[in-house]
């Protein structure tokens, strides 16, 4: 479909740092696709080293996902998407949101192995 052109012309924008460009085709993409690809975007203000931005749209991706926790989200999907947002939180030099992100994998998923990661990654910040 036509919409992954303006995902990919938002992808460039970002690259080359076009802010204008960035917001006509995100202010776009918001307008005509009903569920925004979030890892797309995410990706690439992470890979040009925006975090606060990456944080920002991780952070919107959590809220628009977690009110279906135990509908159509699970814990574990809705766990991976904090595990993400702890790994940008602790990049970002935001080691109290980091732990408190790693704390909410914890609570979301039970696994004895998910528990033993939470807590080394929280003795790493």
């Amino acid at each position: 479909e036509h919409i992954f052109i303006y995902y990919n012309a938002l992808s460039h924008a970002i690259d080359v740092g076009d802010r204008t460009r960035e917001a006509q085709e995100l202010t776009y993409i918001r307008a005509h696709d009903d569920f925004l690809d979030y890892d797309v975007v995410m990706d690439a203000y992470f890979r040009n080293d925006r975090l606060a931005d990456a944080i920002r749209i991780q952070e919107e991706h959590i809220a628009k996902k977690e009110p279906d926790l135990g509908k159509s989200q699970t814990g574990h999907e809705i766990a991976l998407l904090y595990q993400r947002l702890a790994f940008f939180y602790k990049t970002n030099n935001e080691p109290q949101k980091a732990r408190a992100a790693a704390l909410r994998v914890g609570e979301l998923n039970p696994d004895p192995e998910i528990q033993k990661q939470v807590q080394l990654f929280i003795q790493s910040l």
